[in-house]
């Protein structure tokens, strides 16, 4: 049985707002402009944790937009 370890550290709780917003790119983007340097993503690669921001995200998603 695998069991998954709580993370070390607790990130902050954003209390969601209400938006009017009609596409998943307009609330991507919103939470760009909103978090920018805050953390989005952690994964582990080679042994060792990592992150992304918010804007790091974008630059990893407009890459990949780019080679489509």
């Amino acid at each position: 049985m695998t069991t998954i370890a709580p993370a070390a550290t607790s990130l902050p709780v954003v209390p969601l707002v209400p938006f009017d917003r009609h596409t998943l790119n307009e609330i991507f983007f919103e939470a760009i402009d909103r978090f920018g340097s805050q953390e989005a993503l952690r994964f582990k690669r080679e042994g060792q944790w990592r992150s992304l921001s918010y804007r790091e995200v974008e630059l990893h998603v407009a890459h990949t937009a780019a080679l489509l």
